[in-house]
């Protein structure tokens, strides 16, 4: 609700204000995933990792398209 309050108004809500950085070793993740078009789908995903040359684990992709879905709440 916090990120989907932050797109609709582009005011950052003061919860993810004060929220700590992303761990600096999932931080290649999070470029990843803003790479990557919305609605994050397998197929995005795919096509994507083909262009890119990244290949990412079963788990970042899970992790990435569950972020995607909060964000779009």
């Amino acid at each position: 609700m916090l990120i989907g309050a932050w797109k609709r108004t582009g005011k950052i809500p003061q919860q993810l204000a004060d929220h700590p950085p992303e761990p600096e070793h999932l931080a290649y993740l999070w470029r990843w995933f803003n790479e990557i078009p919305s609605p994050l789908t397998w197929s995005e995903i795919r096509a994507w990792s083909e262009l890119s040359g990244h290949r990412p684990e079963r788990w970042e992709g899970v992790l990435m398209i569950r972020i995607d879905a909060l964000m779009r709440t």
